[in-house]
């Protein structure tokens, strides 16, 4: 990360927000709120999080205004949000405490941004997770970046939550992040899963291919009672299907499997077959827009054929033929 502003202007832009967000109250509600100058801290920490991730990219360092008319964007945005919740903190947080239940914690009801977590934003969002005696089964953190110091908060709170959590969501958790800090993100998520006996993963949207599958390894080898597993949009390759193959603990307990929106073709089919094999009690299997034809088709028919409890089918959106569609799992 390379973005470096001079404190000074930090302070600007929590001054004006500050009096921005106080003045809204004021016209709005005809009482200034003290809780202004602490919400002004928090979009300027939000904002300067976004651009800093930002400022890095696969070729090299971004242009320190472009990257400083992102951190003002960025602001304006979480500013705007702020007004549309009434500019008070305290009663957002209390919208949020109502949304929420012991069963269940969805960090996308936390904010509505994109939000970059660095670790001190993490453990305030967590903190529910954090707690002594929280009992959450299904935690779900899409939406929001994590790098390498925010997924070791999470780590910390899948271990406290290892006797009750059973399903979890960390599709679309390492967007925008350097190829190298993304996949040590999932590492870390990984290894804090471990303790957990988890039902359900959905690793969605992380585009992160191969390496991103084996940086899950010791989720994927661990996990012996998934009945439930996604990778929609995740860069699914040959290779990459070989390697869930290859991880998977217990295919055979699968009930859903979802694939959508990859690179798999043909080649990389035979992997997902031989998958889909052992999984003789599938209920719900999804490889829409995989890029396989014909023969990855009646790979997949007869795989599916295996077993008889097949209740929801889309293989949508791929190059096959009327020969290939005929429906062979379900002949008699």
């Amino acid at each position: 990360m390379v973005f470096n502003i001079e404190q000074t202007q930090r302070d600007d832009l929590i001054a004006r927000v500050d009096a921005s967000l106080s003045a809204i109250a004021f016209h709005c509600r005809g009482a200034r709120t003290s809780a202004s100058r602490t919400k002004a801290e928090e979009i300027e920490r939000r904002a300067f999080s976004a651009a800093d991730v930002s400022s890095s990219t696969t070729s090299g360092d971004r242009p320190l205004i472009e990257v400083m008319r992102l951190y003002v964007k960025k602001a304006a945005e979480l500013v705007a949000e702020a007004v549309e919740q009434g500019g008070d903190e305290d009663s957002a947080e209390q919208s949020v405490d109502a949304e929420m239940d012991d069963d269940e914690f969805d960090v996308a009801k936390t904010s509505k941004d994109r939000e970059f977590y660095t670790q001190a934003r993490a453990e305030e969002v967590l903190a529910p997770l954090l707690r002594k005696g929280a009992t959450f089964s299904k935690v779900r953190l899409s939406t929001k970046s994590f790098g390498i110091d925010a997924a070791k908060v999470a780590a910390r709170a899948f271990g406290n939550l290892a006797e009750t959590l059973k399903e979890v969501d960390l599709s679309d958790t390492i967007a925008g992040r350097p190829e190298v800090e993304a996949l040590k993100a999932m590492e870390i998520f990984s290894e804090g899963l471990m303790a957990a006996k988890l039902t359900s993963v959905d690793l969605s949207d992380n585009a992160f291919g191969e390496k991103g599958v084996r940086a899950c390894t010791k989720l994927l080898q661990n996990q012996k009672d998934l009945t439930s597993i996604a990778f929609l949009n995740n860069g699914i390759s040959e290779q990459a299907a070989r390697a869930i193959l290859e991880l998977l603990a217990c295919p055979e307990k699968l009930t859903r499997f979802h694939l959508d929106k990859n690179m798999t073709g043909n080649d990389g089919t035979v992997h997902i077959a031989a998958i889909v094999a052992k999984a003789k009690g599938m209920k719900d299997f999804k490889m829409a827009g995989s890029r396989f034809f014909s023969e990855g088709a009646i790979m997949l028919a007869e795989a599916l054929a295996v077993g008889n409890s097949l209740e929801r089918l889309d293989l949508n959106d791929n190059n096959v033929n009327e020969e290939a569609s005929e429906p062979a799992f379900l002949e008699p």
